[in-house]
């Protein structure tokens, strides 16, 4: 029988040192995560630090000092420093990698091991000082593991550490938000918000604009005119800022906290809040550019310019436009289309402008068979009619309205949403809770899994009964706004009206309804209704 003899062969190079190679290419790694004055003398003291390090020691020759200041380290796309790093490593300038820890290289646990294995493919290894570990020892693949899963954890943990902080600020009225940055504002060190009057002028002129009737396009052709620049300093407003700025709440005083949320610490990737997490509408948090009316009346407007809808199968429904004050206000009893201004040119060769459905201007009859054309002329002077009657009964008128607006101003609504916001804590709470019971061996998987069940459904039915409710409140505070503005636009009215006034028609007429072929009813915003006879148009008919 054979006897196995083994024979110990005693390693003679150090794991640092890369084969082949007498001098080994050294860089270093640094990060920090913000931007403070006392992080910034970190990030420097490590740079002086590795480039010493480096220099000093035998058989390395210094390359570079890679660095990312203020970035995350939950995120390698994001980090320019990282990423140039890595592009030396694929260009074969680098052989081996210094950096302090393994959470100062990456808070990810996938990136971390991802990029290890990478580098020690190619041959180049990572030193981590904190851990004293190197990935191209057989023994880092595990620990490496281990100590990145802690770097991750902890980066999760101080995630949500920021996030409870956040929140106990939001339930005491605070905001973490700069609002330096909203066009209109400016706001010091002491974090004191104050209006910028200059540019609040043009915030006003944007809210005052819609108001009359401008569309978005015509109130971006209005600043351009005026030479106003944007908040980027371009000379071309983009629609969205626009909307942006007529749709934010902090115009008001307003501020609404959490309207977006952070998915996970890790992607860091974020999502419009629709009830997934508590917001916190903090009122009179800040001087208001627009005065609450105002904002719900243009709020108002914004929806009902909103259900216009473009090109449907069947009907032509346009899109908004301000530039005549009839725009979008007729409704055809027909086929509830709107109405559109058209040139109609008669067999002598005369012209004249009517109105008619937008189905009937594109398709015909398909859509629309009993619509009427009537006079732009003929409709003005009727418009002006009934607006000079409303003067003329505005005593009456504004009893009715004042007993409107009384019936609207009752708020039955915020009790339940407080009851209900309430009880959503509770449940929350409650599947806190259940998950350390579960985690400690209190409560089975089983009832853990009912639990989350049960909470999960009461949850999403008092959210919705929330929305619900603040629904009927912005529709009532909406429907209270257009009667004040009704209210205050006929008690600024000095005298008869001689001719057509485009704001005062937006200001206090809700729609024209055509009811029959020879009959509109004008409907004043709070149910005053004005009816009009529709003359028979001689024009000759293209289809």
């Amino acid at each position: 029988m054979r006897v196995k003899e083994v024979k110990m062969i005693p390693a003679t190079r150090n794991f640092l040192e890369k084969d082949r190679k007498a001098i080994l290419n050294v860089g270093a790694y640094c990060r920090v995560s913000t931007d403070t004055e006392e992080q910034q003398g970190s990030y420097n003291s490590q740079v002086t630090h590795y480039t010493e390090k480096i220099k000093s020691t035998p058989g390395w020759r210094f390359v570079k000092v890679y660095g990312d200041e203020g970035i995350s380290g939950t995120n390698a796309d994001n980090r320019p420093g990282f990423q140039e790093m890595m592009q030396d490593c694929e260009n074969g300038k680098l052989d081996l990698i210094i950096t302090k820890s393994i959470s100062r290289f990456s808070r990810n646990v996938t990136v971390t091991l991802e990029v290890a294995r990478k580098l020690r493919d190619k041959g180049i290894g990572i030193f981590f000082e904190k851990e004293n570990l190197n990935t191209l020892h057989y023994t880092s693949e595990s620990l490496l593991a281990i100590f990145s899963s802690l770097a991750q954890a902890e980066s999760e943990s101080m995630s949500e550490n920021i996030k409870m902080g956040r929140e106990y600020r939001y339930k005491k009225g605070g905001c973490c938000y700069n609002m330096g940055k909203v066009f209109g504002f400016n706001q010091d060190s002491d974090g004191i918000v104050t209006i910028n009057e200059e540019q609040a002028i043009v915030v006003r002129l944007m809210y005052e604009g819609y108001l009359n009737g401008m569309s978005i396009g015509e109130i971006i052709k209005d600043l351009r005119e005026r030479k106003i620049l944007s908040p980027t300093g371009k000379e071309e407003w983009s629609p969205g800022t626009v909307e942006r700025i007529l749709s934010s709440e902090k115009y008001k005083g307003d501020f609404l906290a959490r309207k977006t949320f952070t998915v996970d610490p890790i992607s860091k990737k974020k999502k419009k809040n629709t009830g997934q997490v508590t917001q916190y509408l903090i009122t009179n948090h800040h001087p208001a550019i627009i005065e609450p009316e105002m904002f719900d009346m243009v709020q108002s407007e914004m929806t009902r310019r909103g259900c216009i809808k473009k090109n449907d199968k069947k009907k032509h429904y346009g899109k908004y436009s301000g530039k005549f004050p009839f725009n979008n206000l007729i409704i055809c009893g027909d086929c509830g289309a709107k109405y559109r201004r058209t040139m109609w040119v008669e067999k002598n060769g005369d012209k004249k402008y009517v109105w008619r459905c937008v189905n009937r201007i594109q398709d015909g009859k398909t859509y629309c068979r009993r619509s009427v054309s009537i006079n732009d002329t003929y409709l003005t002077k009727k418009t002006v009619e009934a607006i000079n009657i409303i003067y003329k009964s505005r005593s009456r008128v504004k009893d009715i309205l004042k007993c409107s607006i009384a019936s609207l101003m009752g708020d039955t609504e915020q009790p339940m949403i407080t009851k209900n916001t309430a009880r959503l804590e509770e449940l929350s709470d409650l599947m806190r809770d259940a998950i350390f019971k579960n985690a400690t061996g209190e409560m089975t998987p089983k009832e853990l899994e009912k639990i989350c069940y049960e909470v999960k459904t009461e949850s999403e039915k008092l959210r919705k009964e929330n929305e619900e409710y603040e629904m009927t409140r912005k529709m009532k505070s909406a429907e209270s706004s257009k009667l004040k503005q009704i209210f205050k636009a006929i008690d600024e009215m000095a005298e008869e009206l001689t001719e057509i006034d485009n704001t005062l028609v937006r200001n206090i007429i809700e729609k024209m309804e055509v009811i029959t072929k020879d009959k509109l009813t004008i409907w004043f915003i709070g149910d005053i209704a004005y009816e009009v006879e529709i003359p028979e148009l001689k024009v000759q008919e293209k289809y």
